[in-house]
């Protein structure tokens, strides 16, 4: 927030910081869901002979595709309804 006060200054500030503090966690949160799914898919093929994580592979392919679907979706909405 520091550096881009820099070139943008908002009209008011504790909006500005609270909305960039809940974006923060927002995407921490979400990071440490998939850090939570994944981290044992690539524990399991790191240190194992065969695959045994199937299904926490197959759940963290599928959260993807839905985060994908959804940011297209809101950034398709959001750039159209400025033209």
């Amino acid at each position: 927030m520091a550096s881009s006060a820099i070139d943008f200054v908002p009209d008011s500030w504790g909006p500005f910081v609270l909305g960039n503090l809940l974006a923060g966690l927002i995407y921490g949160l979400i990071g440490a869901l998939a850090g939570a799914l994944v981290g044992r898919v690539l524990i399991d093929g790191a240190f194992s002979q065969s695959f045994d994580a199937t299904g926490p592979l197959v759940v963290a392919l599928l959260w993807l595709a839905v985060l994908s679907v959804a940011v297209i979706v809101l950034l398709r909405r959001a750039l159209g309804a400025r033209r």
